[in-house]
């Protein structure tokens, strides 16, 4: 999907970030959560940096991001 979308999905690559954090690739996700800010933060969807800017605090911090039940 990041492909696809010549990696300017803000969405897709906060999603990408939380797989390679999984996997345990931080490096990787590091790098795709802080794209993913910068594109949120050119669209003016601030909201949305903010939380890709919480998963990047994880992911600097060597832990995966996981969604609980209900959210």
């Amino acid at each position: 999907a990041a492909e696809l979308t010549q990696n300017r999905d803000a969405p897709i690559l906060d999603t990408l970030a939380a797989a390679y954090a999984a996997d345990g690739q931080y490096d990787l996700a590091i790098v795709a959560a802080e794209a993913a800010i910068e594109i949120a933060t050119q669209a003016k969807a601030q909201e949305m940096a903010d939380v890709i800017r919480a998963h990047l605090e994880l992911f600097q911090k060597k832990q995966p991001y996981r969604e609980t039940a209900g959210r």
